[in-house]
């Protein structure tokens, strides 16, 4: 029998190894092809998640304008009907006090009648308050 040296049999080891090597150049083109793939589906993901966003708000600016208030405190509705009957009362003490005011206004003359009569009687303070 004569043996080639060209057709020489591999051993049982050789094979095995380069089985291995065969193997682990497919899990690496799997594995890169497939951390491929997971980045383009991360990238449509987030294309997809930004398209349905609502788009930003426009900037503006708003005028606000508040009820005047009477009270420094916030309202309540339990204190509503106590604030309303104070006010009510500050209404009207205000509108006598207009009409205790205008029926206490004098004319000129009359102020002067009366300033001379203090000062004849020697009450210089009254004279001063009228």
């Amino acid at each position: 029998m004569v043996i080639n040296n060209e057709c020489k049999l591999k051993p049982k080891e050789d094979l095995v190894k380069q089985k291995n090597k065969v193997n682990k150049t497919i899990s690496k083109l799997q594995n890169s092809y497939s951390i491929e793939l997971a980045k383009q589906i991360a990238v449509e993901n987030e294309e997809i998640r930004r398209s349905n966003q609502i788009p930003p708000r426009s900037c503006e600016k708003i005028n606000v304008k508040f009820t005047p208030r009477e009270f420094r405190h916030p309202a309540r509705e339990s204190k509503k009907e106590e604030e309303e009957e104070w006010l009510r009362k500050q209404a009207k003490a205000q509108q006598r006090k207009e009409k205790v005011k205008q029926e206490f206004q004098m004319e000129h003359s009359e102020v002067i009648k009366k300033c001379s009569h203090f000062f004849k009687v020697e009450d210089y303070e009254s004279a001063e308050e009228v």
